[in-house]
């Protein structure tokens, strides 16, 4: 692997041996080792200091597994606000990746450790854009603290290519000088090799034989036994399905480890349904008070939008320190038929947050129904 020196306005890109599996763990080390090392032969050269991106230069699947290193403080500001990932004023890079109708990405961007110092204490945001400007912002990442890096993995609806920026906080230059390692990856579900962006791949592409069709886990508590949430689940096109039917209800085992740590869950919803999910400690009982101020976060199918989020304490009263909702929570009820997303996330970036053990417990409940008397929200089971 090539390390640039300061003022280099691009980095290289390296060819990576397929890997044969991912790295689980909790916390902010969620970075596959494999996907640094081991680079032979330059393929192209990778990521500008602006945009447009030229053709010649934009990544594709046929470029990757690629890895590339940049000196951070040979790159200039051009962009601060996407969405809303603002206030980053530091020195940003850009990269251009092909995407067709439905692809997936897995994209890593990690700030380099060095012997002894670990690594700069330097935040770092992802975003991707559908052109150079901020305006079309699509989707963007800043979960983890300060000397974390970041991960996204991302989805393009139509085919085309798409603009991921590597934007960070004003730090000193004066006193750090941080190389920024990138990582792209692009996930084939069926291959029988478990890739970053997935959590299983059984080799093939059908839902309902324990990973789905986009090598997603399924959990079930068939038997009776309580399933246990299976990593890298920390992204929303990586997260893991729980088989529940309507009128039914699943508790799962799971583990936030720190800022880098998200927990995604997938759930189908009838038409006119809800999704009731309550967060408890790992022995089943309701959190008690001191428990970490997780956010639990619902989202609509395409995860572009937020349609809930519950905090602690849910509702303002009860004894469950821990999130909560049901069919009254939100603005949001009678949900149109899909999978919809729950996503849990810890405060402050998992910034002094010990690791946290819970249970999450979701029921499906079927299509709600009004008092025609007083708008009262009601409920039945069955469909």
């Amino acid at each position: 692997m090539t390390h640039l020196r300061p003022g280099a306005a691009a980095f290289r890109v390296s060819d990576l041996a397929l890997i044969s599996s991912v790295v689980l763990c909790f916390g902010c080390q969620v970075f596959d080792e494999a996907l640094y090392q081991n680079a032979e032969g330059q393929r192209a050269t990778l990521g500008l200091d602006s945009c447009p991106y030229p053709k010649e230069r934009v990544v594709s699947r046929y470029d990757t597994p690629a890895v590339a290193t940049l000196s951070l403080n040979g790159f200039a500001d051009d962009i601060q606000d996407c969405g809303k990932l603002t206030g980053f004023d530091g020195p940003d890079a850009v990269v251009g990746i092909q995407l067709a109708a439905g692809e997936r990405v897995h994209v890593g961007a990690r700030i380099v450790s060095r012997p002894g110092e670990g690594a700069p204490p330097v935040d770092v945001g992802v975003y991707v854009m559908d052109s150079c400007d901020p305006a079309t912002c699509l989707k963007r990442v800043n979960r983890c603290p300060p000397g974390g890096g970041e991960q996204i993995v991302f989805s393009g609806e139509t085919q085309g290519v798409y603009y991921f920026g590597f934007d960070t906080k004003a730090y000193e230059k004066s006193v750090f000088d941080p190389e920024m390692e990138l990582a792209v990856t692009f996930p084939s579900c069926g291959d029988r090799i478990v890739e970053p962006g997935e959590t299983c791949d059984d080799g093939n592409q059908k839902s309902g034989d324990g990973c789905d069709a986009e090598c997603h886990v399924e959990l079930s508590d068939a038997g009776g036994v309580v399933p246990v949430e299976v990593e890298p689940n920390n992204f929303y096109k990586a997260g893991n399905v729980l088989d529940v039917g309507v009128g039914e209800a699943i508790r799962v085992k799971g583990h936030i480890g720190g800022g880098c740590d998200l927990d995604f869950f997938y759930v189908d919803v009838p038409e006119g349904g809800f999704a009731r999910a309550t967060l408890l400690g790992e022995d089943g009982e309701e959190c008690p008070a001191g428990s970490p101020a997780l956010a639990l976060e619902f989202d609509d199918p395409s995860g572009s939008a937020e349609l809930g989020k519950a905090k602690i304490p849910a509702h303002g009263e009860g004894t469950n320190h821990c999130p909560q909702w049901d069919e009254t929570s939100f603005a949001t009820h009678a949900l149109p038929q899909g999978r919809y997303v729950i996503e849990m996330k810890p405060p402050n970036q998992g910034v002094g947050m010990e690791p946290f053990p819970y249970i999450l417990a979701v029921e499906i409940i079927g299509p709600l129904q009004y008092d025609d008397t007083d708008g009262s929200i009601q409920t039945r089971v069955g469909g």
